[in-house]
């Protein structure tokens, strides 16, 4: 076999060794999309748009809170006894029902995606304009308004009393984190 030959064998040998090796990275971005797809859905989609819409808050920034809550399980409970895709407590529950106009209410409504979403939907958007800005709103949706006006009252936890600069509690600091990368994941999948 001639040098030319052996030559042009090597570069198609090579060309093939690319091409297989970004086929193999295409199947696998498409796997990882796919499992990404897979772990951010967008269950009620429907309930999720109609009250994103009406309280006028991004969509995603809902599916994020839905997702860092309950994980989309509308029968969830916290050990604080937060109830339902949102995770809303039942004295919240009983203060957002009078709010929204909701009759009857009894705590098992909770459960109801409806419902959760309608009273979760209003109440982030009541923070975020209370507050003014996310992650003041996030963790107050998280720990309470109660204790964020505390917070925002103490110089080691806001500089100007309306943001907040650092979160005492942990688990309220790792959750508004968590929401916040979900919600960017939400925007870019969809």
């Amino acid at each position: 076999m001639s040098t030319g030959m052996k030559k042009k064998k090597r570069i198609k040998q090579k060309f093939k060794r690319i091409f297989k090796l970004i086929l193999t990275l295409i199947i696998l971005i498409g796997i990882f999309i796919n499992i990404l797809y897979f772990l951010y859905p967008m269950k009620y989609k429907d309930e999720v748009l109609k009250y994103a819409n009406e309280y006028e808050v991004s969509p995603y920034l809902i599916y994020a809170i839905i997702k860092t809550e309950s994980n989309f399980d509308s029968n969830a409970r916290s050990h604080k006894d937060a109830l339902g895709l949102m995770q809303i407590r039942d004295i919240t529950g009983e203060w957002l029902a009078k709010r929204l106009d909701i009759h009857q209410y009894t705590t098992d409504k909770l459960h109801n995606a409806d419902i959760n979403i309608r009273m979760g939907s209003w109440y982030i958007k009541s923070l975020l304009e209370k507050y003014k800005d996310l992650d003041t709103a996030l963790a107050a949706y998280n720990a309470g308004s109660g204790n964020m006006d505390k917070w925002l009252q103490n110089n080691e936890y806001s500089d100007d009393g309306i943001k907040i600069k650092k979160i005492p509690f942990t688990e309220t600091r790792k959750y508004v984190e968590k929401v916040k990368i979900n919600r960017t994941l939400y925007e870019i999948l969809y």
